[in-house]
C-alpha cells in the first residue's frame, strides 16, 4: 500500500477537503448500495455538520500557530492487482487500524474511491485531539513508523494482498509500483529479468509455479539456507538490487494459506 498526508492550513480548506473525499461518481459502493463512509468521533450526516464540527475542535487548540494544519488529507492506496481481492471488510479493517495508529482521539472522516484502476481509502483528520486541543502533528519518523505498523497489520491479516505490500525501511522504488524495466537505466539481462518476474508474479498464484515460468526464460531463483534471496542468470541478482521487496516473496510462499475472498464492495 502507499499512504500519504498533506496539512491544510485555511478553514475553507476544510469544506473542500469533505467535499473532495465524499465526491459521488468516486465513492465506493458495498454490497449493500450505500456509499463506503467511516466517522470517527464525528457526529454529524453531512457535509455542513462534519465541517462544523472540524472547525468548532479547531477553536478549541491550546497553542495557536499562524501556519498551523487544521485538516489533514490521508490517502492509503492499494495496488491495482490486488483490486479483486479486497472486500468491504478489509477496507474498515484497515481504516480502523490507520486512525488507531494515527491518535484515537481524531476526528477522523473515511471514504473509500474506486473510480481509478486501484481502490484507496480517503482519510480527513483533524489537526488538533478531540476536546484536548493538542495537535495531531508527527514526525516523519513518526509517521514513517506509522506505516510500517500498518504494513504490518496487513501482511498479518490479509495476505492474500501481496501486490500492495511495500518495503518502507528503505528509501527506495515501492514494491507495490513494480520496476519498468523500458523506464530505467538497467542493464539488458537486469531489464529481462525485471520483466520475466513481473510478468510470472502477476499470472502465477504461488511460489513454484513462478520459478517455472523463469526457468522459460532461463532464469532462476536462488537460495541461502532455503530461503530465497535473488534472481539468477548469467550473474546473481538480490531482489533488492532489482527493486522488489522480499515481502513479495513471502507472500508467495504463502499463498497456500491465504483466506478466502470475503464479501466485495
Amino acid at each position: 500500500m502507499i499512504i500519504k498526508s498533506k496539512g491544510r492550513k485555511k478553514p475553507e480548506d476544510v469544506r473542500q477537503l469533505l467535499l473532495y473525499i465524499t465526491k459521488d461518481s468516486a465513492l465506493l459502493r458495498c454490497a449493500n448500495g450505500e456509499p463506503f463512509i467511516m466517522r470517527h468521533n464525528l457526529r454529524g450526516n453531512s457535509i455542513d455538520e462534519w465541517e462544523r464540527e472540524f472547525l468548532k475542535n479547531e477553536a478549541t487548540r491550546l497553542h495557536a500557530k499562524r501556519n498551523a494544519n487544521i485538516i489533514y488529507h490521508e490517502i492509503v492506496s492499494f495496488h491495482s492487482l490486488d483490486r479483486d481481492k479486497i472486500s468491504e471488510e478489509m477496507l474498515r479493517s484497515v481504516a480502523s487500524e490507520y486512525i488507531r495508529l494515527r491518535n484515537l482521539n481524531a476526528l477522523g472522516l473515511i471514504t473509500a474511491h474506486g473510480d481509478k484502476n486501484h481502490i484507496h481509502l480517503h482519510f480527513a483528520v483533524s489537526g488538533i485531539e478531540y476536546r484536548t486541543g493538542k495537535t495531531l502533528r508527527v514526525t516523519r519518523m513518526e509517521y514513517n513508523n506509522m506505516k510500517i505498523d500498518l504494513q504490518r497489520f496487513q501482511e498479518q491479516r490479509f495476505p492474500e494482498l501481496r501486490f500492495s505490500v511495500v518495503e518502507f525501511r528503505r528509501p527506495l522504488q515501492n514494491a507495490s509500483e513494480l520496476p519498468d524495466p523500458d523506464k530505467t537505466k538497467f542493464s539488458s539481462e537486469k531489464s529481462n529479468i525485471v520483466r520475466a518476474f513481473r510478468e510470472a508474479i502477476a499470472d502465477q498464484s504461488d511460489l513454484k509455479h513462478v520459478e517455472t515460468a523463469l526457468a522459460g526464460h532461463g532464469f532462476k531463483i536462488y537460495r541461502r539456507n532455503g530461503e530465497p534471496q535473488g534472481i539468477s542468470g548469467k550473474r546473481k541478482y538480490r531482489f533488492k538490487t532489482l527493486g522488489f521487496s522480499r515481502f513479495v516473496l513471502d507472500r508467495l510462499s504463502r499463498n497456500g494459506n491465504s483466506s478466502p475472498d470475503r464479501r466485495r464492495c
